[in-house]
């Protein structure tokens, strides 16, 4: 499960100006409503007012304040600078002092509220869960989705890493509770003659399962005898009649293509819920593959055998 998947370039960008604003943005994020002038009649100086909208502005487009306003594009400065009707440059004059000032001021008047103090992560923890429960999105889907959320209800962004690891840490539960779903699907039984199809049999150089997995290449009487001794084998689990309803078919299916294509080795280094659980997938897959495999292997030799009948018996 992977904890760091941000790449270097995504992290960087992570909350900060990516460009410049569209037109479209710019007059959804950075316009000023009457509300914001009132607060504006309590700021005295021109730089301090530019200062303020810039923190504003930046804070509802990036979901958090930025550290150095250099970042900011001039088009926002000038955007904001005519709705005040003050010069864009006077931002040059905003001291550090008046900059932290501002952010509580702004986080008290506008709810802005810091993400490891607010209760509203939470909620978005239960819909993540949800998500990676039922579905097969990816950690970056899920990392964005997180994201807008948080732009969206006035939590301040965390550092890349912080929502970075909080991520990976919902879908790891959600995951783990899937395995263990599964895993209480099967008695001890069960569960060691699915183990026992890791087991490599003496003069055999892959496992049960390895050999079990293989095709059949041609449509001859003896393959057929040997894919319906696969199918007994696979059926000798005695997982066929555990129902999977209730499993997100995407869950099913992403473990099952793993456990039909992995050697035994990777199979063994998982932990023991997950393992078993990739097992019973993949011997309830390998069922309906060998199934499948078998008619389909006697379709073609009895077609195979009706045109030879009909070529020997063919008017010369």
């Amino acid at each position: 499960m992977p904890v760091n998947f941000l790449t270097p370039e995504q992290i960087a960008q992570y909350g900060h100006c990516a460009g410049e604003p569209t037109p479209m943005q710019l007059a959804k994020h950075f316009h000023l409503d009457d509300g914001d002038r009132q607060i504006m009649t309590t700021l005295d100086k021109a730089h301090t007012k530019l200062g303020f909208v810039v923190q504003l502005a930046t804070a509802r487009f990036l979901g958090t304040f930025l550290t150095d306003l250099k970042e900011v594009p001039p088009v926002v400065f000038e955007y904001l600078a005519v709705q005040l009707q003050l010069d864009a440059a006077a931002w040059h004059d905003y001291g550090k002092r008046s900059k932290r000032r501002h952010r509580k001021m702004i986080c008290r008047l506008y709810h802005y509220q810091d993400f490891h103090k607010s209760q509203l992560p939470f909620s978005l923890m239960r819909q993540l869960f949800a998500r990676a429960a039922l579905t097969q999105e990816s950690h970056l889907v899920l990392f964005d989705h997180a994201t807008a959320w948080l732009v969206q209800h006035k939590v301040l962004l965390p550092g890349a890493r912080v929502l970075e690891r909080w991520v990976a840490r919902i879908v790891s539960r959600a995951q783990q509770r899937l395995w263990q779903r599964l895993w209480k699907r099967v008695n001890q039984e069960q569960r060691d003659r699915l183990q026992s199809l890791l087991i490599m049999d003496e003069g055999e150089r892959f496992s049960r399962l390895e050999l079990l997995r293989r095709p059949a290449t041609r449509s001859s009487s003896p393959t057929i005898k040997h894919s319906l001794y696969r199918l007994a084998r696979v059926r000798a689990v005695g997982v066929s009649d555990i129902d999977l309803t209730g499993i997100a078919t995407g869950h099913i299916n992403a473990m099952a293509r793993y456990g039909l294509s992995v050697w035994a080795a990777a199979l063994e280094d998982l932990g023991e819920t997950h393992r078993l659980a990739v097992l019973l997938v993949t011997a309830h897959e390998l069922e309906a593959i060998i199934q499948d495999e078998v008619l389909d292997l006697m379709l073609l030799n009895v077609a195979e055998k009706f045109r030879t009948c009909l070529l020997y018996t063919s008017p010369s």
